[in-house]
């Protein structure tokens, strides 16, 4: 049988936490709170191909990578990666907004202006100018003159 064991405050007292620890706080999930670091630039372990690199030699992200003459162009190839990650994360809409938890909760109490307004309003933001480059693609392909 396990013995009981108590902690004092004194015991953590010197206690630190890694400095890439993820602190997922409200209502982020862990996936997005990743994506946002490993776009800043925050993420410890680099990018994709340099992960592959990594898994491939059993290499941590913690040991520095050799100086090698592949290494400058593999860390090149990983930041036009992020360039593309921040992209994408500026194209999608943040889905914070489709949230209505809090509203679903009182069951009648919806505010148009504060829970139904930005919902749509980033719908359309984001509909409207897929909706324009689509017509223009399908328009500058002339698929009626085949």
């Amino acid at each position: 049988m396990a013995d009981n064991i108590t902690v004092d405050n004194a015991d953590l007292a010197d206690f630190t936490a890694a400095s890439d620890e993820v602190q997922v706080g409200g209502t982020q999930p862990l996936a997005q709170v990743q994506f946002v670091k490993l776009v800043d630039g925050t993420l410890s372990g680099g990018g994709p191909i340099e992960a592959i690199y990594r898994m491939v030699t059993r290499k941590n992200q913690v040991v520095p990578l050799d100086e090698v003459w592949w290494v400058p162009p593999m860390k090149g190839v990983d930041a036009v990666a992020k360039e593309c990650l921040w992209l994408a994360q500026q194209v999608i809409p943040n889905f914070d907004y489709y949230n209505m938890s809090a509203y679903v909760a009182n069951g009648f109490d919806v505010s148009f202006s504060a829970a139904l307004l930005p919902s749509i309003m980033v719908t359309a933001g984001f509909v409207l100018p897929c909706l324009i480059i689509g017509y223009y693609s399908l328009r500058l392909r002339e698929l009626e003159s085949k």
